[in-house]
């Protein structure tokens, strides 16, 4: 592994000073030797230079870590991400930050545009770690949060041939069928070019993204930055659009978020367990089985093990081999390494089992975050990794 990374200060709903931002980033440079590090965009301007100077003295470029396609609490309504049914999609618990926006709306690309005008006006990173840059995930209901049927999505896509009232219709038409529900799983999930229906819809969705993901990436590079993104675990991009192939020409690395035991957005367990519930509305006593051929993900044989246990690490390993049949060059593994109860469970041996799935990966970003990530797990991985 060439690459370490470390995504740093997501939010700043605690009090730090610069001097205790300072301090922990040297620490943790004295254990590993980082290449980047990710910083988060709630943080006040004084740790940005803090944390800035800290990467300069160990050699380390500082990427902005920036959701891109998620609102704030002052975003207008009308720029989220539409149902088929006409509805606004809110985000987890209604949370701004997981709430989404149309990246086909011109207002949200101006709006994106003129953040990251100010973010490069800063002068202190040297590229952007885009996350978020995605649809909704339907995993919790497919019926209701599949996106965008937006007035712009509608334009965009009969410009491109594809009528989203017929898409409508037909989502209707699977759901209104004895096992509909696991048939519409079943489409989101497996490649069949006789489909034209689901196939057309999911290609307008990633082709939307990367449309987006494009027109970002060309703006940091005329301003000198790197682009680097933050993705869904292969086996789910389907859902979310994220075509891997496509987007890894508009990176320098992508790290992909396969968290074999988080219960948050984009944790395995969590969509999985999403799909699962919603399927299990048509009383299948096998849906476990039946949901593991579909995603080819290890799912355990029960919802209780899947919703307690969650996943083993080899499905981290699993995952980077699809990254790989996809296409993805440089290819970073995200390691979910704090212990949030109720949300990511990890131990010493977990941590390590993770690890060693990982070492088919160009490199590793710790995540969530570097301030509350132990030492001994930052010793623990130069031990294992030799550095």
């Amino acid at each position: 592994m060439t690459l370490l990374a470390a995504q740093y200060l997501e939010r700043s709903g605690f009090e730090i000073t610069p001097q205790a931002a300072r301090d922990r980033l040297r620490r943790a440079f004295e254990i590993l030797p980082f290449n980047t590090i990710l910083l988060g965009w709630e943080v006040l301007p004084s740790i940005e230079e803090a944390v800035a100077s800290e990467c300069a003295r160990f050699g380390a470029k500082l990427y902005r870590w920036h959701p891109l396609l998620t609102s704030s609490s002052h975003t207008p309504i009308q720029m989220r991400t539409i149902n088929r049914y006409g509805q606004p999609i809110s985000g987890f618990h209604d949370m701004p930050e997981f709430t989404f926006l149309c990246p086909n709306r011109p207002e949200v690309q101006e709006i994106c545009i003129e953040e990251i005008d100010r973010i490069i006006q800063h002068g202190l990173f040297q590229g952007l770690f885009l996350d978020r840059i995605r649809f909704p995930s339907p995993s919790t209901s497919p019926s209701e949060h599949l996106a965008c049927f937006c007035d712009h999505c509608r334009l965009v896509a009969r410009a491109e041939g594809l009528d989203l009232e017929e898409t409508s219709s037909y989502i209707s038409e699977i759901l209104s069928k004895p096992n509909g529900r696991m048939e519409l799983i079943r489409q989101l999930f497996e490649h069949n070019e006789n489909n034209r229906h689901i196939e057309a819809f999911l290609a307008f969705r990633s082709a939307s993204i990367t449309r987006m993901v494009k027109f970002i990436s060309t703006h940091l590079a005329t301003g000198g930055l790197d682009t680097a993104l933050d993705c869904f675990s292969p086996s789910l991009t389907r859902l979310v659009g994220q075509d891997l192939r496509e987007l890894n020409d508009l990176s320098i690395w992508i790290k992909i978020m396969t968290y074999p035991r988080t219960y948050g957005p984009a944790g395995l367990p969590f969509e999985l367990l999403g799909l699962l519930d919603w399927m299990d509305v048509e009383g299948k006593s096998d849906s476990c089985k039946a949901l593991r051929e579909i995603c080819r993900v290890k799912i355990p044989d029960t919802r209780a093990e899947l919703s307690q246990v969650g996943l083993q690490s080899k499905a981290i390993s699993q995952e980077i081999a699809l990254a790989r049949q996809t296409g993805v060059k440089r290819l970073l593994a995200g390691l979910a390494l704090v212990d949030l109860l109720g949300v990511n469970d990890i131990n010493l041996e977990q941590a390590r089992s993770d690890i060693q799935a990982s070492l088919e990966a160009d490199g590793l970003v710790l995540s969530w975050d570097l301030w509350f990530i132990p030492d001994m797990l930052l010793e623990m991985i130069s031990r294992e990794q030799n550095y």
